[in-house]
């Protein structure tokens, strides 16, 4: 698939994703708790989120080590109350000594989240979710 191709996909997806506008609510609160999203963990809540870009610039563990930067962005919209859809994509190029320098769009990657419960009692919330990456694009 051509990067125009691509990047007009995701410029739809992104156009759709503003159509259903409404109040952002971006962090997870259940009772007197707070949920946070962290590094390593996403709250437990379907939230309305956006980020804009993401930047990673790393080595990897090749030897020789390549010189790796990603560039993505998630957007995450709140269709309904309960009912949610977060879609990313990734840009990343690849620098190795003694090759050439490789660079282009990871799959687009797609979330669909449904919020199971929130107790407000006993502070809980639970979430599940289907993420969907799209290959051979």
């Amino acid at each position: 698939m051509s990067c125009l191709l691509r990047c007009a996909g995701t410029f739809v997806a992104f156009i759709l994703a503003l159509l259903f506008v409404s109040s952002a609510s971006a962090h997870c609160f259940v009772g007197a708790r707070f949920f946070p999203a962290t590094l390593a963990t996403d709250d437990p809540c379907v939230a309305d989120e956006m980020s804009l870009p993401t930047v990673a610039w790393f080595k990897t563990g090749d030897i020789p080590p390549a010189s790796e930067v990603d560039i993505s962005v998630d957007i995450s919209k709140r269709i309904t109350e309960d009912f949610g859809v977060t879609i990313g994509d990734t840009w990343s190029q690849i620098r190795q000594p003694g090759n050439p320098t490789r660079a282009g769009l990871a799959n687009l990657d797609t979330t669909f989240q449904y919020q199971l419960m929130k107790d407000a009692a006993h502070e809980l919330a639970m979430l599940v979710g289907l993420s969907v990456e799209w290959g051979g694009e």
